[in-house]
Formats: C-alpha cells, structure tokens, sequence
C-alpha cells in the first residue's frame, strides 16, 4: 500500500517539539507496514526571540487589530490560503498513486476533505481541541464556525486517531473513531535497582516548555504549604525551556536544578536518577508525554486528576491530586517525602502497564490494523 503521511502545521516539524517526535515515529512505525510518502513542510528555521511589540500603541488602527472584523479578516486570508495549499496536496497525492491519507490534523485546514472529494481513503491523527485553541489567538465575528468546522473534518473522514481522551469529548455518532496514547521508545524501560526516595534528597523533576496550561505556579503554591522539615528533603529538577519566571518563585523555598533542554537520547538516563515526576496541570483530555518518560524510567507519577489520565490510568500506579488544588498537591508531596505511601510498588505497576500499552511500536500496530482494513475496503471497491 501507499500510505501519504501528510503535516500541514511547519511548527510541527520543530525537532524539539513533542508533536515532532510523535510525527518521527509515526514515519518510522507505519513505514514497517507499507510505502509512506511524505508530505510536510520543512523544518523551521531557528527565530530565536520573539519581538517585543512598540509599546503605548493607540487610537483606530490599535482598536481595528484586536476587533472582530479584523479578526475575522485574518480568517478568511488563512482560509484561503489552507484551501490554496489543501488542493495542491491533494492533487499531487493522487498523482503519487496513494490509496490511504494519514493526515496530522490543523486548525481550519480542508486537506481531509479535498482528499475525501478525490476517493482517497482519510485517516486523521488529531492531537487537541483545534476550534479552542485557535478562538484562544483570535477575536473573530467568524469564531463561532470553528467548531462545527473541526466536527464535521473529522465525521466525514474514513477514521479519527484522537490522542487523548478528545473522541470521549466528541462524541462522534460516526463512531468512526479510537482513542490512542503517545507513545515512549522501549530503550527508556530500565527497572530501579534502587527504592524510589531511599536516599535523600528525594529529586522531583518537571519536565515541559513551560506554557500557561501547565500552571507551574501550583506547584511553587504546594511547597510553601509544605512544612519546612519535608521541604528540605526534596530536590527539583527543571528539563526543558520557559522555567525563568518560575524559578524566582521557588528561589526561597526549594533546591533548584534546571537542565534546559534535553535530547531524547539523554532524557532516559536523567529521569532513571529521579524519584518522581509531576505534572502540575494539563488539559483535561489530551494525551501527556511526559507521563510515558516518567514511567518508563521507573519514576512514580504525580499528577492532576483531569479525565483523560483517570481514563487511562485510574488503578496503574499515578498517584492523583485534585486539579488545581495547591493544597491537595502539597498534601500528596507531604506523604511521598514521608514515606506514607507504598512508591516503589505504584511505580512498577505504571511501568508495566506502560511498557505493556504504549510504546510507539504497539500503538502503531493497532493503528496500522484499522488502516490497513480501510485500504483493503478501498481495493474491493
């Protein structure tokens, strides 16, 4: 089979992003099964900072920016211009001789269905609410379509790969759709020779490109609830980009150790040196890679009981708090620094269910059953 594996967003080609390595993978694991094709943008160029807008902007044309018109104006410019660029894909996947489209689903974009009007076979991988996150940048009249657009890309496509829980919000009659995970390489797997916080300090570690929805401002907020004599036991560790600001909140109350950014090659080996990683906050249906690297390393888990990880994980071994509750989470820090809960034996049962579930390989192969019997529909028809 010819399978078109299709990226339409350049920022997900960002080598240090996680939708980056989930679409590496994805090349890697379905390519065992069939001749993949490749259509994406390139890697981006490095932009270094962002600049900083002139400040004391004012009067008609300042108001005309941050209006609906204008927002709605920027629309239809990007509409056009995913119609421009959907169309062309779609000709030169035909031309390609593709029978099955994998496409990595964005924002408003009408590839899926270009494809759909050519008879060629649509899978969608779809990674987040797309209608919220693009409402979240702009203050559109047309905002109200984006919803129903998003819906109706994925009830018309041949089957939806929501990573997370997002099918549970969707609620597609279609039922042309499954929940997956991320995944995790399975040279991460290392079991502990070492009990999780026999020795002290106990080293917690976040691992992110630290963004609003992450709320790493819970947990400075959990450890100044904590009692001075448990937060002197602990260690946290920092890997990642955007902690700058978070940092200054923790100078007065905890050891600090930030690693910045770290390779998938290296990530393995850190994290098997920690005792637990936590997740302060996240969307409450998506899919969290951290997570998989956590417990691959044989680290115990701490994080928000949002619906997605109860979903996957309720009874694994992810030792939960209450969402955005800092004194919930200072109360599950608390007991892990003392002791009070039975770490190594939670840790072991993530790591099993993981390893069991989730590595790219597996998940992968369940993906490639349910597009390989698309495929076989498509040659009987």
């Amino acid at each position: 089979m010819k399978l078109a594996y299709v990226v339409t967003e350049a920022g997900c080609m960002d080598p240090k992003t996680g939708a980056n390595q989930h679409i590496a993978m994805g090349m890697r694991e379905l390519g065992k099964h069939a001749e993949v094709i490749l259509f994406v943008p390139p890697v981006p160029n490095p932009t270094g900072s962002a600049a900083v807008p002139a400040s004391g902007a004012s009067g008609w044309r300042a108001r005309l920016k941050t209006s609906g018109a204008w927002g709605a104006m920027r629309d239809m410019r990007d509409f056009a211009r995913m119609v421009k660029q959907g169309w062309r894909l779609a000709r030169e996947i035909e031309a390609a001789g593709c029978e099955v489209a994998y496409v990595r689903v964005q924002a408003l974009h009408p590839v899926s269905l270009f494809l759909r009007w050519r008879r060629i076979k649509v899978v969608l991988e779809a990674n987040g609410l797309q209608h919220v996150s693009r409402k979240a940048r702009s203050g559109s009249w047309l905002a109200w379509a984006y919803r129903p657009f998003e819906r109706h890309v994925y009830r018309v496509a041949d089957h939806v790969f929501f990573v997370g829980s997002y099918g549970q919000y969707w609620q597609l009659d279609s039922e042309n759709w499954t929940e997956v995970e991320n995944g995790v390489e399975p040279g991460l797997f290392v079991r502990r020779d070492t009990r999780i916080g026999g020795n002290r300090p106990f080293r917690m570690v976040l691992v992110a490109r630290l963004v609003a929805h992450h709320k790493g401002s819970i947990l400075s907020e959990a450890f100044a609830r904590l009692e001075p004599s448990l937060r002197d036991q602990v260690e946290l560790h920092l890997v990642g980009a955007g902690f700058e600001a978070l940092k200054a909140e923790f100078a007065s109350l905890v050891r600090v150790k930030d690693h910045g950014f770290v390779s998938r090659e290296a990530i393995g080996p850190l994290l098997q040196q920690m005792d637990c990683g936590v997740i302060p906050d996240c969307p409450p249906y998506g899919s969290q890679m951290k997570l998989l690297d956590y417990a691959a390393s044989g680290c115990l888990v701490l994080a928000p009981n949002v619906f997605h990880l109860k979903n996957f994980y309720a009874d694994k071994g992810v030792l939960f708090f209450d969402r955005g509750d800092a004194a919930s989470l200072s109360e599950r820090i608390g007991a892990l620094v003392g002791g009070d809960r039975p770490v190594d034996a939670m840790a072991r049962a993530l790591q099993d269910h993981v390893r069991e579930r989730f590595t790219w390989g597996t998940i992968f192969d369940r993906k490639w059953a349910v597009i390989e019997a698309i495929g076989d529909h498509k040659a009987r028809t």
